[in-house]
């Protein structure tokens, strides 16, 4: 009978190993991707400020000049 509880425990105990290590594999997962999403926010703002800063270069080349120099 003892040994019985003390088998069924250590079956516990191997389940809730896995899934701790499953909990921890997507959490590490999940880290993973938002710092994918981080890079990416960052690089879209950096092309972005990039386009920005072209486009009002086009835009003052466009301008004559203003008033006497």
């Amino acid at each position: 009978m003892m040994d019985d509880v003390v088998e069924q425990l250590k079956q516990i105990i191997k389940d809730l190993v896995k899934e701790l290590q499953a909990a921890k594999d997507e959490n590490d997962a999940l880290w993973f991707m938002l710092d994918e999403i981080k890079a990416s926010d960052i690089a879209a703002k950096r092309g972005m400020e990039e386009a920005r800063d072209e486009m009002l270069v086009k835009l003052i080349a466009s301008h004559g000049p203003v008033g006497e120099a």
